[in-house]
């Protein structure tokens, strides 16, 4: 199943999913599409259904966000699908802002070991 957003893949497996589960996922992704830094240009999400022979069933979720640099994945599990989908966007959402600190960090402070020359001591 696709959304409507064609930079949003959402699938799942071992069920059918609902419109308005479909409805949330889109809803959840623009906060992921909005990251410039690195840039997100597709997002995929995929959510199973696990039943295993002793235990609850639960359901698995899987995103990734595919930009120019490398890809950033996020696993979560949950009881219900919009549990694990909540969690799986979240976490997802946490590593892309780290990324986007992390690289804002290295172009403000760059290190001697990247230039040439050795950076004069701030009087």
């Amino acid at each position: 199943m696709n959304t409507s957003r064609p930079n949003v893949i959402f699938s799942t497996e071992g069920f059918t999913a609902h419109a308005d589960l479909a409805t949330r996922v889109d809803e959840k992704a623009v906060k992921l599409l909005r990251h410039a830094h690195p840039r997100t240009l597709l997002v995929r999400i995929n959510l199973r259904l696990e039943k295993p022979h002793s235990g609850t069933p639960h359901f698995l979720a899987r995103a990734s966000a595919e930009g120019g640099g490398p890809d950033h994945v996020a696993h979560a599990i949950g009881v219900r699908p919009e549990a694990a989908l909540n969690s799986v966007i979240d976490k997802l959402e946490r590593v892309l802002s780290a990324c986007a600190g992390a690289r804002k960090h290295a172009w403000h402070h760059p290190h001697a070991i990247e230039l040439p020359v050795t950076l004069p001591k701030a009087v």
